[in-house]
């Protein structure tokens, strides 16, 4: 399915007769007797979750119609309360969300989830079509909202549902919502033994789901309805083994954030480096930019891009308040290289109808006001965007995964094997093994071309250097952006960069380069940098990976073996979703990108045909 800009109209949603109403389909949110209490008798308890959640590891809920996010936040708050240790993973479906400002006095009509309430609304997403993917408590309750036309949306989702809330608008207000389409995705996604839960009974509900191969039954209503529905897909799960240690090659960006993914599922990984400590090669830049890019492609480099921006900034303000990581929200200013090059990025955001709170266009006395600098053009601002230091970060997330997570160093990895009962051994020299274990990510950049098939000639190294400005500008507030950046003060200096050289693969500081980022930053701000006065003569380098079609390159390459490489540049914008993606398939959760988005990054899109993984 070719994925397409998915502009979205907010809910616009009114209040009368103490009920939630929806103008556009001329129906209620929830019953007038009580939303917590339907939701209690129709979902929580129409599906048994109660039950269901102390005898099981985890569950995974799907539900089209997250409305105003009720049944998300009474069925995490049933989970609390009932002191099982389940995980859960609800994806919910929603054409029309709510905006942030409608969002917050709504769910103040329910004290009693007050707390739940507010860190939804803290980690809510703008209004942008696609896969959002939001953590709480601490990772152990997941909620991926679908931004999107319903059936769309679950054609795209790679997910095994024990569970489907359907609560939808009524099937004669909302006929798209119950569709057969529909209730084809909701078979594809359902395990042998789901269940399926609705206040509707009509006839269109039922016979979809008879047809879709589910045993429907009526059962009790709840309040005045006399009836509910309720469905079973027939047969048994097997449980699906999850590892019990992962081993990870490379403690950079893409190995700390898979280690620290896979250690918020509860699995227990080794973080194994050539270096004696985290993030002392290609991830060490101590001045990284994370931005979203704008783009007029409308299908997976956008979608991704944005996902990925979401999902960081969410992972970085989590890890700021967690571990005390400097997570610098200043807002980034992009401007753009010349009038041609604006007009795209002015054409691009208008295309995809992003939000202010995502990005807006600024004339050039707003981007003067909002850097701290002047500036002479126009340029787009986007608010939550900001910069790290990469080694920082690494460090945080190698603490936030302990104690599951073990860092061990100065060991060079030369053999990744594969025994006949599936478990993966790394070898060193002299045949000696490193550790064992279920299985293997490769996170090393480059250096995993060792252990791909046929070497992986699609994988490439680019040198990269940041400069360190003297004297430092202390009036800069934000990162400015044209074909390079210019960051505020970081410990003492302003930092330029970034070089991109495909010829070197060394990690020495070059004056060349310094002098590359010198004309760079003249270039990005003139009136403030473009003098004699400017110098550099400390920064730091690094070797990154690249694929050949500049996109990463994420997922399984044999048995039990696994790869998140080919960051690139946008390593700090991008490790975090890949992660989160990769700790998913190992463990069975849902995806929290597009079907047709994991497909362009798979490492099969460069594998020949006969060397491909049987999915």
């Amino acid at each position: 399915m070719k994925l397409k800009p998915a502009i979205i109209s907010p809910a616009n949603a009114e209040f009368g007769d103490g009920r939630l109403f929806s103008p556009r389909f001329g129906d209620v949110y929830h019953s007038v007797e009580g939303a917590m209490a339907e939701s209690q008798h129709v979902f929580i308890d129409g599906n048994n979750l109660g039950r269901r959640w102390k005898d099981g590891s985890g569950i995974t809920i799907v539900e089209t119609g997250f409305g105003c996010g009720l049944n998300f936040l009474l069925t995490w708050n049933a989970l609390r309360e009932s002191g099982a240790r389940c995980r859960l993973d609800f994806v919910s479906v929603e054409k029309h969300p709510f905006h942030l400002d409608e969002l917050a006095p709504v769910l103040r009509q329910w004290p009693q989830l007050s707390d739940l309430g507010r860190s939804l609304l803290a980690a809510y997403p703008p209004l942008i079509g696609g896969f959002h993917r939001l953590h709480f408590d601490e990772g152990r309750v997941t909620l991926t909202l679908l931004f999107g036309e319903a059936e769309q949306m679950l054609a795209e989702l790679d997910a095994r549902a024990d569970a489907f809330f359907l609560d939808g608008f009524a099937p004669s207000r909302n006929p798209d919502m119950w569709s057969p389409a529909l209730f084809r995705q909701i078979a594809r996604l359902a395990v042998p033994g789901s269940t399926v839960a609705s206040y509707s009974v009509a006839g269109v509900v039922r016979r979809g789901l008879e047809e879709a191969g589910f045993v429907v039954e009526k059962r009790t209503g709840f309040a005045r309805k006399r009836e509910m529905l309720f469905a079973m897909r027939p047969g048994t799960e097997p449980s699906k083994p999850v590892p019990g240690k992962v081993m990870i090659v490379g403690a950079g960006i893409a190995g700390t954030s898979c280690a620290f993914a896979l250690a918020r599922r509860g699995i227990g990984v080794v973080l194994v480096d050539r270096k004696n400590a985290v993030a002392k090669a290609a991830s060490g830049n101590p001045a990284a930019v994370v931005r979203p890019f704008v783009t007029l492609d409308e299908g997976v480099r956008s979608r991704f891009g944005m996902a990925a921006f979401g999902n960081a900034v969410r992972l970085y303000r989590e890890a700021r308040l967690r571990t005390g990581f400097s997570w610098n929200e200043s807002g980034v200013l992009q401007l753009a290289r010349d009038p041609a090059h604006l007009d795209r990025l002015v054409r691009a955001v208008e295309l995809n109808a992003y939000p202010p709170e995502l990005v807006r266009l600024v004339d050039a006395q707003q981007a003067t006001e909002l850097c701290g600098v002047a500036v002479k053009e126009q340029g787009l601002w986007f608010p939550a965007a900001g910069f790290i230091d990469g080694e920082s970060l690494c460090k945080a997330l190698h603490q936030l995964a302990a104690p599951l997570g073990e860092f061990r160093g100065g060991l060079e990895v030369e053999q990744v094997l594969v025994d006949d009962a599936g478990f993966v051994r790394m070898v060193q020299a002299e045949a000696r093994t490193i550790d064992r274990g279920d299985m293997a990510i490769l996170a090393n950049g480059v250096g995993a071309r060792l252990f791909m098939p046929d070497g992986a000639p699609w994988l490439r190294s680019a040198r990269g250097q940041v400069s360190a400005l003297e004297p430092p500008e202390p009036r800069l507030r934000s990162p400015v952006c044209r074909d390079g950046y210019v960051t505020p003060q970081m410990q003492q200096h302003n930092y330029a960069g970034a070089t991109f050289d495909q010829s070197r693969f060394d990690s020495s500081v070059d004056e060349q380069d310094h002098r590359s980022n010198l004309q760079r930053v003249a270039r990005i701000l003139p009136a403030v940098f473009d003098h004699a006065g400017v110098d550099a003569t400390t920064g730091w380098a690094g070797v990154r990976c690249v694929s050949r079609d500049r996109l990463p390159v994420v997922g399984e390459i044999g048995q039990n073996l696994f790869c998140c490489v080919a960051l690139g540049s946008r390593g700090f914008g991008w490790a975090p979703i890949l992660s989160e993606a990769l700790a998913a398939h190992i463990t069975g959760g849902p995806a929290p990108l597009e079907r047709s988005v994991l497909d362009r990054l798979s490492p099969a899109r460069f594998l020949p045909f006969s060397s491909r993984i049987d999915k």
